[in-house]
């Protein structure tokens, strides 16, 4: 099982997931010269990252990596805490419109979670059924924030709604990126772009 670490715990999280059986994707070039390791670019199983305020970290991943990472961190810290979130992060929805503020819509998504939409992305005001996805940059708050602007993520790729497409910025070969970009262009579905991961640089065609 793969994980990919950011954050100011990055070196204690690596070690210790490395002790646990984990192998590490994606490591920092930092992360690389502190613990020894080779360059990995293979997609991870789960990504740990920094919480907003720094007290803690989240973990975004497969249900297998998720549960495995709780496990292990249970089974090493006993006061460590841990909770899932009840929405599926950049999962989608057929959200019902229940009610509206200045500037957002409340958006219920399911018997006892409602969202946080802004207006701005709804074309059709009168709409009271929508599709909408859960985005991360609220991430364990009670009310989730929603987006209207779809993204389905792969692997190697993330398909957007909306996008023009492009490439990740850890992908440094101008030969690369540019095979990539032409690529997204002939693949992409219309009104729909897709952005290359890290790990589509190393992909085998």
């Amino acid at each position: 099982m793969k994980a990919k670490i950011r954050g100011i715990y990055a070196t204690a999280l690596t070690k210790f997931l490395i002790d646990n059986g984990f192998k590490i994707a994606q490591p920092s070039k930092v992360i690389q010269a502190r613990l020894n390791l080779q360059e990995n670019c293979e997609p991870p199983d789960i990504i740990i990252k920094d919480r907003y305020d720094l007290q803690g970290i989240i973990a975004l991943g497969t249900a297998e990596a998720i549960n495995n990472f709780q496990a292990i961190i249970h089974e090493n810290l006993e006061d460590a805490i841990t909770r899932k979130w009840k929405p599926s992060v950049d999962g989608i929805y057929k959200g019902k419109i229940i009610s509206e503020g200045d500037s957002i819509f409340h958006v219920k998504i399911s018997e006892d979670i409602v969202g946080i939409l802004p207006k701005e992305e709804v074309d059709n005001k009168k709409s009271e059924w929508l599709l909408v996805q859960v985005d991360r940059r609220r991430i364990g708050r009670k009310n989730p924030l929603l987006s209207t602007r779809l993204r389905i993520v792969g692997k190697y790729a993330i398909l957007v709604k909306g996008s023009r497409g492009g490439v990740s910025l850890c992908i440094h070969d101008l030969n690369k990126r540019s095979e990539l970009c032409n690529l997204g262009s002939q693949l992409a579905p219309e009104g729909w772009g897709i952005i290359w991961r890290e790990p589509a640089a190393q992909a085998s065609k």
